[in-house]
């Protein structure tokens, strides 16, 4: 019985033989695939170490913050938790007072916009203040100085936020199964979009959105078969809607397709997400007196600033087509790539459609574009590049990774014009990082009272801050000084 003696002499064979007729020799192609899938999880898991502090560095290698009015508040309110204040911005009413984000409430000073992002600061903040204290005793004697270090504990963050959503990405590519092009859409998404420099610099909603989104779908995608994935995406997807409540386009397909795939089942994901929900109106009912919260108090206050009579915009071709195309806001005009993305969805959406629940989600590009175009402030104040789009990002890593992934196989030309176009993206990005913020958004008249400055081709925010130089930090430009003197 051959069967029986061969496996008999394996059961006898003494340690560290090798018999003819084993496996590793037999068959070296099926041992070599063993091999790789074993070592693929350490793989993987360096490489998006590296990803993280790769991301970090670059995030953080401008040395600066790059912040506006719209973050002050969750600037301040890490610290001011910190320090023992809770959800109030008392101890910075001398300068804070009468500013826009912000509400008088009886004795208190309260953040008018979503406090989620200070929340997720929390921790990279309370080690840096930590330090702060010990290093610089009394470096908040002076506003000025306080206000500096403030800024670049933020900035530190979001950076630190930023490069972990991008880590995410990448696992959540890989889940999808682009392995052979998971780092590089990746790398292409977190440097070549806005999520360098809005999504990193300062603690804007959009980060926190970008930041959830990919988080509940990396949870529930392809498909969630436990009950905590279920619970715990739900919960991300709730995050997302608490940092900036634009984003229940994204959630409501979500909530539909739970609903149709999943029924009972679905509990589990839509009851925590419900719970949340409930909160968050909650807290602004108590807070604000209604149920819109700070923002809805924000939206009214803006009209004038923004030379509009009201949130929804009375040039729809104008918004609409700005959003994309506007050499100053452009969507299209900042993630070239995104267009050849998008040119490829007939080919890609095949395997898209493999996954429901990011169909679903990715379903909800649709409304926001919806929301972004009809919304009278569509260019988003002085910012850089389409800031509004930021928060989707991440959404359109995947098809970009699709995309790449589909390039890969068919067709040299495609993959050549994604790295001319990712290329592009990512120079911009650097120019924002470095150059931004120039005159452009308040000379030779303030963008957000004339408004057709937003098409002007000659006069760019781009060109304008090439003209005008870098922005560096005080080490910096100490050390600059040095060497050129």
């Amino acid at each position: 019985m051959p069967s029986s003696a061969g496996t008999s002499a394996r059961e006898r064979r003494p340690h560290g033989s090798v018999a003819l007729n084993a496996a590793p020799t037999s068959n070296p192609e099926a041992n070599a695939e063993d091999d790789a899938k074993d070592d693929a999880g350490p793989r993987r898991s360096r490489r998006a170490l590296w990803l993280f502090f790769g991301l970090l560095l670059v995030y953080s290698a401008n040395g600066r913050d790059i912040s506006a009015s719209d973050t002050v508040g969750n600037q301040l309110l890490p610290v001011a938790l910190l320090r023992g204040d809770g959800l109030v911005l008392n101890r910075f009413a001398s300068t804070e007072r009468d500013r826009y984000y912000v509400k008088q409430r009886g004795d208190d000073l309260i953040p008018r916009y979503p406090v989620l992002p200070a929340l997720l600061a929390l921790p990279a903040t309370a080690v840096q203040l930590l330090a702060l204290d010990h290093v610089v005793p009394g470096w908040a004697r002076s506003r000025t100085v306080e206000y500096w270090y403030i800024g670049m504990m933020s900035k530190n963050a979001a950076a630190l936020l930023a490069a972990l959503t991008g880590v995410l990405l990448y696992g959540l590519l890989l889940r999808l199964g682009l392995g052979d092009v998971a780092l590089p859409a990746t790398l292409a998404t977190a440097l070549g979009s806005n999520l360098w420099v809005v999504g990193s610099q300062a603690p804007w909603l959009h980060g926190s959105v970008a930041f959830f989104l990919t988080l509940s779908l990396l949870l529930l995608v392809p498909a969630p078969t436990v009950r905590w994935r279920l619970v715990a995406g739900g919960l991300a997807m709730a995050g997302a809607v608490c940092a900036r409540p634009t984003s229940a386009v994204f959630a409501l397909p979500l909530a539909v397709w739970a609903l149709a795939a999943l029924r009972a089942r679905s509990l589990w994901l839509l009851a925590p997400a419900g719970a949340v929900g409930a909160l968050l109106l909650a807290y602004n009912w108590t807070v604000f007196g209604h149920l819109a919260g700070g923002l809805g108090e924000i939206e009214a206050l803006g009209h004038a600033k923004h030379a509009v009579s009201g949130s929804i915009t009375e040039e729809p071709l104008v918004s609409f087509s700005g959003t994309l195309v506007s050499p100053a806001r452009g969507l299209f005009v900042y993630t070239p790539w995104l267009v050849l993305a998008l040119a490829l969805l007939p080919r890609t959406g095949r395997r898209i459609r493999a996954s429901a629940p990011l169909s679903a989600v990715l379903l909800g590009l649709v409304p926001f574009y919806a929301v972004v175009g009809s919304y009278a402030v569509w260019w988003g104040g002085w910012s850089f590049g389409p800031r509004y789009w930021t928060e989707a990002m991440p959404l359109f890593g995947v098809l970009l990774g699709f995309a790449l992934g589909w390039a890969r196989e068919h067709g040299r030309a495609w993959l050549a014009g994604f790295g001319v176009t990712i290329g592009v993206a990512i120079g911009i990005q650097a120019i924002g990082a470095f150059y931004y913020p120039s005159s452009w958004n308040e000379h030779p008249a303030p963008v957000d009272l004339h408004h057709e400055r937003l098409w002007d081709w000659q006069d760019t925010e781009l060109h304008r801050s090439l003209l005008e130089g870098p922005h560096w930090p005080p080490a910096y430009e100490m050390i600059r000084r040095r060497m050129v003197g």
